[in-house]
């Protein structure tokens, strides 16, 4: 560690927010591990992780030409629940690398791009009426990769503010598993801003 990180380290100890902040994205530029204040903290000093989502346009592709032929011989073809095209990513990372466990890296795109409101926390019926949100009210944010819930799911605790979103109390379930103190905080307005629905130049909407 080089004498302005050791100068950074040593503020902190006073209890200087600012030196906290500048640590947390020094040592995050120079690719050390930085150390990661209890959630509430983080809010505070606005040490935000990044989200993002990326659209795999071929998987888009996929799915509609499956669409179109199945249209041939069923007018009542949908297979709007089964198009999983969106990676969730937090700090550049996917979030089934950062959770560990069996999860599949996408989600369907009606479930995370704006109006839905699902990945804010918000009841959301899925295409045929079932919904994702648990009893408790925790979100789905990842299914295991044979996309059958039952078999098991990545839940957080999603809490909204004016400023910001957060997940907390991550959980695999129905096999309860360890996921240690992750958790992560989100400027909202970045965080909204990743759940506009791509362009109409981007993806051609299926009739």
């Amino acid at each position: 560690m080089d004498e302005r990180l050791r100068h950074l380290e040593r503020a902190t100890r006073t209890g200087d927010p600012e030196a906290t902040t500048r640590l947390h994205e020094a040592l995050r530029r120079s690719g050390q591990p930085a150390p990661t204040p209890p959630l509430e903290e983080r809010v505070r000093l606005s040490l935000f992780d990044t989200f993002s989502t990326r659209l795999r346009e071929d998987i888009v592709e996929a799915a509609r030409a499956t669409a179109e032929e199945g249209a041939r011989f069923s007018e009542e073809v949908n297979l709007d629940p089964a198009w999983c095209p969106v990676e969730l990513q937090v700090n550049s990372q996917r979030l089934c690398d950062l959770a560990g466990g069996d999860f599949g890296p996408h989600l369907p795109a009606h479930a995370v791009y704006l109006p839905t409101r699902h990945l804010l926390g918000a009841p959301y019926a899925w295409p045929g009426g079932w919904s994702p949100l648990d009893e408790d009210g925790k979100t789905a944010l990842l299914f295991c990769g044979c996309g059958d819930a039952g078999c098991g799911r990545l839940l957080a605790t999603v809490k909204v503010t004016a400023d910001t979103v957060t997940w907390a109390d991550l959980e695999e379930r129905p096999k309860p598993r360890p996921l240690g103190d992750l958790a992560f905080v989100f400027r909202r307005r970045d965080y909204e801003a990743a759940l506009r629905d791509p362009p109409p130049d981007r993806v051609r909407r299926s009739t």
